[in-house]
């Protein structure tokens, strides 16, 4: 048995035993610009998520620190959407909303590649406040 399809497997009970825990996020994938300068969305989509908010201050891609507010743990596929220039399945200038309805920028994202299907396994997201010292 691959690595890629042990972990296939362990993601499958691991998101069959969290259900009860996932909450439901709304995710707007981040489409362009129009004509104005506005970004554009595509209409939202349900996902289930492992969610933890809490407020830290983690090192972001850059290295500088960021202030968190949540981390949410997809675990089931994200189809891509298919915009040009857009980092897939879930780029930093898409929206998340929480269940309580409150959204903070995307400041990180993270997911190992399955070779199989070229999209992350899993996608962890950040959704943060500042980088500190900005």
């Amino acid at each position: 048995m691959s690595f890629a399809t042990s972990l296939r497997s362990g993601l499958k009970i691991i998101a069959n035993q969290t259900r009860t825990v996932q909450g439901v996020v709304k995710h707007y994938a981040w489409t362009g610009q129009d004509q104005f300068g506005n970004e554009s969305y595509a209409y939202p989509v349900d996902r289930k998520a492992i969610i933890t908010e809490r407020i830290q201050d983690r090192p972001g891609q850059s290295g500088q620190l960021t202030r968190t507010t949540a981390h949410l743990l997809f675990l089931d596929p994200i189809e891509p959407n298919g915009t040009p220039g857009r980092l897939e399945p879930i780029d930093t200038r898409d929206k998340i909303v929480l269940p309580d309805g409150s959204s903070n920028p995307i400041v990180e994202t993270n997911g190992i590649i399955d070779p199989d299907t070229t999209r992350p396994f899993f996608m962890e997201i950040w959704l943060g406040l500042m980088r500190i010292g900005e």
